[in-house]
């Protein structure tokens, strides 16, 4: 586990500086997750051990290795105008060492709990598994509401880059008002300058014109 935490720590972070830090720490959260909620409980054998160990360990290196990479890029989409990004580099080192303050209370809580869940219910593995996984998916619901809050670094909010790719920006501005009947005699009658004509109808002149006393032989 420990060696493929290596590879996981080196191959992808390295794809972190192309999806950025909190997309491939919340990526790799929820995989991490996912393991640990479905793949450990089934692994019953030595082989599918070994094969669990090595997959987590190359997920956990990033969950490991990635927050001082994710509390930066917070600080990217937090300070974005010129005025305030060297407010960026100022805090990093603020932030990390309260994110890591506030690490070390589960940390050091997290051993006792684990034996105490062991030892409680007979050396069965369940309960720590579901415990560990709902950890982590907990850190990763935060990642998700932290990402999705915050601008990214084109300052561009998530919900309208996945608004555009999924088409309902383009369908909203045709719900908005954007028909294809700008010509038409109803739209044209709505108009709100239109002015009311002193010209009597054409109904109303033929009526006077027929009603004439030399038009009636």
């Amino acid at each position: 586990m420990n060696g493929a935490s290596t590879v996981g720590r080196l191959l992808l972070a390295h794809f972190s500086d192309l999806v950025g830090a909190l997309n491939m720490h919340a990526t790799a959260q929820i995989i991490c997750t996912l393991l640990l909620l479905v793949f450990w409980p089934l692994a019953g054998s030595e082989s599918a051990a070994i094969g669990f160990c090595v997959v987590f360990g190359l997920f956990s290196g990033t969950v490991i290795g990635c927050p001082p990479a994710s509390i930066a890029n917070i600080l990217n989409c937090t300070y974005t105008t010129t005025e305030t990004a060297p407010f960026a580099k100022k805090k990093l080192g603020h932030w990390t060492g309260m994110m890591y303050s506030f690490a070390a209370i589960p940390a050091l809580a997290g051993p006792v709990i684990a034996g105490h869940l062991i030892s409680k219910y007979n050396d069965n593995y369940i309960t720590l598994q579901m415990w560990s996984g709902f950890c982590l998916f907990l850190s990763f619901i935060c990642m998700v509401l932290a990402r999705w809050y915050l601008p990214c670094e084109d300052g561009e909010m998530v919900r309208v880059k996945l608004a555009r790719m999924t088409g309902r920006h383009a369908k909203s501005n045709r719900e908005s008002g954007d028909q294809s009947d700008v010509g038409s005699p109803e739209r044209l009658s709505q108009a709100p300058t239109r002015t009311t004509s002193e010209m009597p109808s054409r109904q109303i002149s033929n009526e006077k014109i027929n009603n004439q006393p030399e038009r009636m032989v």
